[in-house]
């Protein structure tokens, strides 16, 4: 009996360190990407280059899988950095942005700030949100001066059943943070003549649920969510006037 409570106590404590271990390697790795971080990627075109329009879509590893196809009349570029703060990503598109000079700039960012703002204490949450909403308006803002006629920010997707691990680590925390800078990034949005595309609504049904079909994982999007964003995001965009 003795020797059964001495093992179960012993795994237990392997247990606890085992956790503590992980939350503590997670939470640095997390914290680590609001860090300065210099990001370069090169713009993937798709579409005929003499086409009449342009569209670029900026963000993180959504936007990076987002399995685009040029429209009839339309070249569409992807600037996607997957596992990237809205933070990193401003500061490395700017040129490209300016070069690009897209009629319509589409973003998506923000989800990664939220996550590492699981790991911070509230004071510096509120910092985090701030900064990254920041970061998405500046991109907008700099599209508008390269002669953007439309710029469409999207909001942020709360995650969905996520992997037990990860569910152990952050709580739900994460899905909060990622509704509160989802917001921060709409209001700013829409005060600077910047269009907004609900994603967040878009992918719930008539309850408010998420819908588990428009996901291939707890937090990217499946084919059928690229189909629906795609529907909605096209409705949005006015032809440009070339």
């Amino acid at each position: 009996m003795t020797w059964a409570v001495v093992l179960i106590g012993a795994a237990l404590l392997l247990a606890v360190a085992g956790y503590v271990g992980a939350y503590l390697a997670y939470r640095t790795i997390k914290l680590n990407l609001l860090e300065p971080r210099p990001l370069q990627a090169p713009i993937q075109w798709t579409g005929e280059s003499e086409a009449r329009c342009t569209a670029l879509f900026i963000g993180d590893s959504r936007v990076r899988r987002w399995p685009v196809e040029a429209r009839p009349g339309w070249r569409i570029g992807q600037l996607g950095f997957a596992g990237e703060t809205a933070i990193n990503i401003e500061p490395a598109v700017r040129e490209q942005v300016a070069r690009a000079g897209a009629d319509v700039v589409v973003i998506q960012a923000g989800g990664v700030d939220a996550t590492a703002a699981v790991f911070q204490p509230e004071r510096l949450r509120q910092e985090t949100i701030a900064r990254a909403a920041r970061a998405v308006i500046a991109i907008g803002e700099d599209a508008h001066r390269a002669g953007a006629a439309q710029v469409i920010v999207l909001t942020i997707v709360p995650p969905i059943e996520l992997e037990l691990w990860k569910r152990a680590l952050m709580g739900s925390a994460q899905e909060g943070l990622m509704t509160r800078i989802g917001a921060a990034i709409a209001n700013e949005a829409r005060a600077r003549r910047m269009e907004v595309l609900d994603a967040n609504l878009l992918f719930r049904d008539a309850s408010g649920k998420l819908k588990r079909e428009y996901r291939s994982d707890g937090t990217h999007w499946s084919l059928a969510g690229y189909r629906a964003l795609d529907a909605a995001l096209w409705t949005q965009v006015r032809n440009c006037a070339r």
